[in-house]
């Protein structure tokens, strides 16, 4: 038996709320007008369902041509989106009914009754397991699904700003006091932008590293522990990469006045793509294998010199967009196993001899091409036109993309004290003071 529909402030006989209190509701990010629009002189025109999808057809201002969009969603798709106090925890935004329960149980996904609100903002379904929500005009436009440029919930976790692709000449160096970074959230929220385009940032006379590392996230605990003391090394290079999961962030603080040299990988694997493209492909797709064994510790693992997001019409013609990491550490290099074998002359072959398999041998040729990107990258790397120089005082506090920058110190015994952060923390934090400054 389906529940019954409260008859007060009703739009034919459906439970309605005044265009006040549903924006007050639904003041998610997840529900904010996408692609500058601000759904003003938008509106639902007429929306029908069935037991499977629910079709809706409405108009915003930047309409192509003026025509309204007509979208079929999947009711499931729709009722797995509800944020009604019945499927969102209010205190904690955890979801109280699963995908998986919805498809067990139909009920959950097939409408009762549907209608448009007075304003014609909200799409109003009242779903037969009792559940009622108001999908906001902005939602249904978010997950309009047409070739038009729109902000989907993929996209909303994207960060906005754009990577800027470095070397030493068009390099922006940003440096901070401590005051701006402990205790301004405007100037952090610059920063952080600056750290995600740039891949670096600098704060200046931080005496008190976990400060700065908290006013980003929590610190990850590695196997060298939380905070820690390190001796950098000459040679280019980026951290962890033995570990699965490797830290999106380093922290490092100087402990005396110091110069570190520091490379943008993804230029220069840019550069390489455009030079070679069969090299570029087998630094893909060619295992790099990295091991740290030291004491009880017992570390390994195999990932290429590059990886990228999968291709799409979006990002394949920009670099920026497509390349995602770079995994570079020859300190901590272990053997190769992948194309490590040349084929037998014919006057090796004997019949009564234990051979490489033939698949192993053929590994050869994209190895080759590996080793030739290799070395590309290795001279583009010690390129001074692609480095940046930095002459770092004592107690000045560096912040860096661990996946992205690499860095290396111009002395010997060059003391640091060093710690980590998931990039999804960083992510987290400029995502909140992106929505808190717009």
């Amino acid at each position: 038996m389906l529940p019954s529909i409260p008859s007060h402030n009703s739009v034919n006989g459906f439970p309605s709320l005044s265009s006040a209190n549903l924006a007050n509701q639904f003041k998610s990010q997840q529900d904010q007008p996408s692609n500058g629009n601000d759904f003003s002189g938008s509106k639902i025109i007429k929306c029908s369902f069935d037991s499977r999808s629910t079709t809706v057809v409405f108009i915003t201002d930047n309409s192509p041509n003026g025509k309204p969009f007509k979208i079929s969603y999947n009711n499931i798709f729709l009722r797995d989106s509800s944020r009604s106090s019945n499927s969102i925890d209010p205190a904690t935004g955890a979801k109280l009914i699963t995908t998986g329960e919805i498809l067990i149980n139909p009920i959950h996904s097939i409408p009762s009754k549907m209608a448009v609100s007075k304003d014609r903002k909200f799409l109003e379904v009242l779903w037969s397991d009792g559940d009622f929500y108001a999908y906001p005009l902005s939602f249904l436009y978010r997950y309009k699904g047409t070739n038009l440029h729109t902000k989907s919930l993929r996209y909303k976790f994207i960060n906005k700003f754009k990577l800027v692709i470095w070397n030493n000449c068009n390099y922006e160096n940003l440096q901070l006091t401590k005051q701006d970074f402990a205790t301004d959230d405007f100037k952090l929220y610059k920063g952080l932008i600056h750290l995600q385009k740039f891949g670096i940032i600098v704060v200046n006379d931080t005496p008190d590293l976990p400060r700065v590392a908290h006013r980003i996230g929590p610190v990850t605990n590695t196997i060298h522990g939380s905070f820690f003391n390190q001796v950098e090394s000459k040679k280019l290079h980026m951290d962890l990469q033995y570990i699965e999961h490797v830290p999106g962030l380093k922290i490092m603080k100087v402990m005396e006045n110091t110069e570190f040299t520091f490379v943008d990988t993804f230029h220069i694997t840019g550069m390489i793509k455009e030079i070679d493209a069969e090299a570029y492909d087998a630094l893909l797709r060619v295992p790099i294998n990295y091991s740290y064994e030291l004491d009880d510790h017992r570390y390994y693992q195999s990932r290429p010199l590059i990886q990228t997001y999968s291709s799409n019409e979006h990002n394949v013609q920009t670099y920026e967009y497509l390349i995602k990491n770079v995994n570079y550490c020859p300190m901590w290099q272990a053997p190769f196993t992948f194309g490590i074998y040349n084929k037998l002359s014919m006057d090796f072959y004997h019949h009564d001899c234990n051979l490489t398999l033939p698949s192993k041998a053929v590994e050869r040729f994209r190895f080759k091409d590996f080793l030739r990107g290799l070395e590309l990258f290795e001279r583009l790397m010690v390129d001074p036109a692609n480095q940046v120089k930095l002459q770092l005082p004592k107690n000045t506090t560096v912040l860096l993309n661990n996946r992205r920058i690499a860095h290396a110190a111009a002395q010997e015994d060059c003391n640091v004290g060093v710690c980590f952060l998931d990039i999804d923390h960083f992510k987290s934090k400029l995502k909140y003071l992106e929505e808190k400054f717009k």
